[in-house]
């Protein structure tokens, strides 16, 4: 969708429009000339082939788009006025054109335009106030845009306002792109870990550990699989890792762990024998969960949940990881010598 403004008549108030229209449709199928406009640009070429190659045109119409005046003359009856070329070529190239009202209640009048742009004057337009029930006419504009060109929307205050309700504050592709983590299992006087067997976890943040658990007035609780799980199993054909192989890092990570704490009072580290569908890292403040049957490109995504909503996720992740953490069985060396008999 191609946006045509005035400059000098409604810059702020495109601006606004076009960030929502962004976050409705996506950045890709919205055109402004302050945005995509770059150094060397052939400005009236590269305006010729948006304005051939869209679907749809939106003009901004403010309270002088027609009667703005440069060295006393009417622009819009300028030959070489911007906003005069771009509706002619809206039109020339039968494109659907939506007129937008900012700040006036009427289209302009027939009589005030140049003959090549009096058929917008009889084009229904969306009027849409900057002061007063904004959400209301830029849905209709959203809804608008949809019916004449078919391009999906998608309504991001309702995901908002849902992202709200759970705590969500953000969600990442790739957890390894999320370094806010190493902060809050530095400092939180509170920290329960879940994990599968915890090694890639514990060799990034090995110094970090070191140090916490070395600090006796923070507490910490680790919870991995039980050697002797039987969803080793389901683990094993996940990550391929095979089950000895599975169970020698179980035991890798508790004995780095416990050599970490050497001189902590405040850590406990145990092995849970049910079926864990994420991993966890739980704070005084924050919730990291990056869920295993997301998993599809060997890269786990991260929600970051906060724990100043009241009844959101972290609650809830919270009360499970303690839970089981309850449940499960205090990991010791011991824990390891029998092999099972996983027939």
């Amino acid at each position: 969708m191609f946006i045509s403004y005035r400059r000098s008549d409604s810059a702020d108030a495109t601006a606004r429009i076009h960030d929502h229209l962004e976050m409705y449709f996506g950045e890709e199928v919205v055109f402004r000339d302050i945005d995509q406009m770059k150094g060397g640009d052939d400005f009236p070429m590269r305006l010729e082939r948006e304005l051939s190659g869209c679907s749809l045109g939106i003009i901004m119409i403010g309270s002088t788009w027609e009667t703005c005046r440069q060295e006393g003359n009417i622009r819009l009856f300028d030959e070489d006025d911007p906003i005069r070329l771009e509706v002619l070529k809206l039109l020339e190239h039968k494109r659907p054109i939506i007129p937008v009202l900012l700040g006036r209640r009427d289209m302009p009048r027939i009589k005030d335009l140049p003959t090549e742009l009096a058929r917008i004057a009889s084009i229904h337009a969306i009027q849409i106030s900057m002061t007063y029930d904004f959400g209301r006419g830029l849905m209709e504009l959203v809804e608008q845009i949809h019916d004449k060109t078919g391009i999906t929307f998608h309504d991001y205050r309702v995901l908002l306002a849902q992202c709200r309700h759970t705590g969500l504050v953000t969600f990442l592709e790739n957890f390894l792109d999320d370094k806010s983590y190493r902060t809050e299992i530095r400092d939180s006087k509170e920290l329960i870990v879940v994990q599968n067997d915890g090694r890639s976890w514990i060799d990034t943040n090995q110094e970090i550990l070191r140090s916490r658990l070395a600090d006796i007035t923070k507490d910490t609780k680790v919870v991995l699989y039980h050697p002797q799980s039987k969803f080793l199993e389901i683990l094993d054909a996940k990550n391929r890792k095979g089950l000895d192989r599975q169970i020698s890092e179980i035991q890798g990570s508790f004995r780095l762990l416990k050599g970490f704490a050497i001189h902590s009072g405040n850590f406990g580290i145990h092995a849970h024998d049910g079926f864990n569908p994420y991993s966890l890292i739980l704070t005084e403040n924050k919730a990291f969960m990056d869920p295993y049957l997301l998993n599809a490109r060997g890269a786990l995504p991260r929600f970051i949940f906060t724990s100043s909503t009241p009844n959101g996720m972290y609650h809830t992740l919270r009360e499970d990881a303690y839970k089981l953490y309850r449940n499960s069985a205090e990991l010791t060396e011991e824990s390891f010598e029998i092999k099972t008999t996983r027939a």
